[in-house]
């Protein structure tokens, strides 16, 4: 009878610990925009240039010959884009660095120490490639 009442104890501790994995997982990914649930418009697995596509689509009416023209424009500029994209990300990168080193001549040491901990602990900006989706986002 011990037993009995021990393997139910085990297995009931074990679904609810599952339980609560499980619902947390769902809260962590589901606040997380790259994990979070496909988009409910059916952005899943097109390029940036289709999601772009899509968008203009939906506002201009966009025929079949002119989404694909468009699909052509955006392709053969990507090159640009990419190239100012990473010249901006650098340029920003340099100008965020100069920023915290003028910031960090005016404080103290004590003051330093939590700036530092501060710049540690910000979030990481992720690199993009390519147009980022956003939900009803007008174009402007």
């Amino acid at each position: 009878m011990k037993k009995a009442l021990f393997a139910i104890s085990v297995l009931i501790i074990i679904y609810l610990l599952g339980v609560m994995s499980g619902f947390l997982s769902i809260k962590h990914f589901s606040s997380n925009r790259r994990f979070g649930p496909p988009m409910p418009d059916g952005r899943m697995g097109k390029s940036p240039e289709q999601h772009m596509v899509d968008m203009f689509s939906k506002k201009l009416s966009l025929t079949e010959a002119q989404k694909k023209q468009i699909v052509q424009i955006l392709i053969s500029n990507k090159g640009v884009v990419d190239k100012y994209r990473d010249e901006f990300y650098d340029k920003m990168t340099k100008t965020m660095n100069t920023v915290n080193i003028s910031i960090r001549t005016i404080l103290n040491e004590e003051q330093k120490i939590s700036f530092d901990k501060m710049l540690k602990e910000a979030p990481k900006q992720p690199e993009f490639r390519g147009p980022v989706p956003q939900r009803d986002r007008d174009i402007r």
